[in-house]
């Protein structure tokens, strides 16, 4: 639990990623754990949306983007330490291909809401599956700054259907 004693909001949970052993971690994602294990030594606050999207992103060399198993594995390792992330997946077509375009958010839990998911709690990692695009930054999406989104491949989406 972090520092101070701080009660999260969402259940505790248990991860224990050394039973994972098809999941070989990179230096970028044990330099991003030392990271988070340091904040939660210094810092009685809870994570921002900013501060756990900089971490995921971070896990992996600058070139690249991490794979959504990688962000998952990220959110419930914070989560472990008592912080109050969480993941779920939109599952969600292509209104104009058909194709599959489900995704992963990855939330920090608003402590002032007892409800969850988009628009109560804050979006912090938005991943589609199919192609591991993310996009950058989602943190500072706001409801009325909808139109479109500029994903880290550099190509726009709609967010209508990020809900």
């Amino acid at each position: 639990m972090p520092n101070g004693g701080r009660v999260p909001i969402l259940r505790q949970i248990a991860y224990r990623e050394q039973h994972e052993k098809e999941f070989e971690r990179s230096l970028e994602y044990i330099q991003i754990q030392c990271r988070i294990l340091k904040y939660s030594d210094k810092h009685d606050t809870e994570i921002t949306p900013r501060q756990a999207y900089k971490w995921t992103a971070n896990t992996v060399p600058r070139t690249q983007r991490p794979q959504p198993v990688q962000a998952l594995r990220l959110c419930y390792y914070i989560r472990s330490l008592g912080f109050d992330t969480y993941a779920d997946i939109k599952p969600s077509q292509d209104p104009e291909t058909g194709i599959d375009d489900t995704a992963l958010r990855l939330f920090v839990a608003n402590p002032a809401s007892e409800k969850r998911g988009l628009g109560h709690d804050h979006l912090y990692w938005y991943q589609r599956l199919r192609t591991g695009e993310v996009i950058s930054k989602p943190y500072q999406l706001r409801r009325s700054e909808r139109p479109r989104l500029r994903l880290d491949t550099g190509s726009d989406i709609n967010t209508d259907t990020i809900n």
